[in-house]
């Protein structure tokens, strides 16, 4: 009888094709690219689950909220502060950032307005 544990041999099986799929890599625009192609309408399901909707290329791009507003005007000033911050860092000091500002309305309203535009769009597409 073999003195190994039987889960040792299926760790060991999983940490080699772990080690196949990441001798390929590819930049992020090829890897969508090939999703997209390989993509058909249609997905084959087991009985009983319900098949994943494949998304539009032509579809508008969804509204953005107010905090990914505020992020996106306030990423800069702290990679300026902190220049050796990683993006989880950067992501941290802004939600306590964002947790601390007392006026959002700014952000809000440029919400308010992008998802004016989201929902204008959507309708034109619709048609």
């Amino acid at each position: 009888m073999n003195d190994a544990p039987a889960h040792a041999f299926y760790r060991t099986a999983r940490r080699a094709n772990a080690d196949e799929r990441h001798t390929e890599r590819h930049t992020p625009k090829q890897t969508i690219m090939a999703k997209v192609a390989k993509k058909t309408p249609v997905k084959k399901t087991a009985k009983g689950k319900v098949a994943k909707k494949v998304k539009d290329p032509n579809a508008p791009k969804r509204a953005l909220s107010a905090y990914m507003f505020f992020a996106k005007d306030q990423r800069g000033n702290i990679l300026k502060k902190h220049p050796n911050f990683s993006v989880t860092d950067v992501a941290k000091e802004l939600g306590v950032q964002w947790k601390k500002i007392g006026d959002k309305s700014k952000y809000e309203a440029e919400a308010a307005k992008d998802k004016a535009r989201y929902e204008a769009a959507m309708k034109k597409y619709k048609k």
